[in-house]
């Protein structure tokens, strides 16, 4: 599942894509809002992640930038890791909130990535090779502003399956890792 706060008519929610239970060959392409003052969940009708077709695609890095969510790449689930970028605007009209966007240079999955002045980095990140779940140094960057994929200094260790952090306006990567 991937989560970020972003802000509908000046309040910050909580939105959620995606998910599974451990161990489950299928996904669900759910959106929903956690309203943490009222203690409320609200799920998304018109408005399911327009990235997981088959109903087994589980979302990849994601990130917020400029009050939208990005989800970078996913994993369809005991198949391949995928390359979309997802644009989540809950400020856009039912049935409209969803926008793809360029895709990402490789496939990637549980990916290392965080927001820093508008930018997304990815910084490590899973793919799935000859049925195994691997760690990568792939790393890029995303400008939402422009659509547009930069090159950047690969990490220096191989991780996935952890979070990038914004500290400072540095990515600090926090452990993962299979290997």
């Amino acid at each position: 599942m991937a989560c970020g706060v972003v802000s509908e008519s000046g309040t910050p929610y909580i939105y959620c894509v995606g998910g599974s239970a451990a161990g489950q060959t299928t996904a669900i392409a759910r959106v929903f809002r956690y309203d943490p003052v009222t203690d409320t969940i609200n799920t998304l009708t018109g408005d399911d992640w327009p990235g997981d077709v088959s109903g087994t695609i589980l979302p990849g890095g994601f990130a917020v930038a400029n009050n939208k969510l990005y989800i970078l790449g996913g994993f369809d689930i005991n198949v391949a890791s995928t390359n979309q970028i997802w644009q989540f605007d809950p400020t856009a009209a039912v049935g409209a909130k969803w926008t793809q966007r360029v895709n990402t240079p490789v496939g990637i999955m549980y990916a290392p990535s965080c927001a820093i002045n508008g930018m997304i980095y990815v910084g490590g990140a899973s793919d799935f090779q000859g049925g195994t779940v691997v760690d990568t140094t792939t790393s890029f960057s995303f400008n939402p502003a422009g659509n547009t994929i930069g090159s950047i200094a690969a990490i220096p260790r191989a991780t996935g399956e952890t979070r990038g952090l914004n500290f400072n306006d540095l990515m600090l990567v926090m452990g993962g890792g299979r290997v």
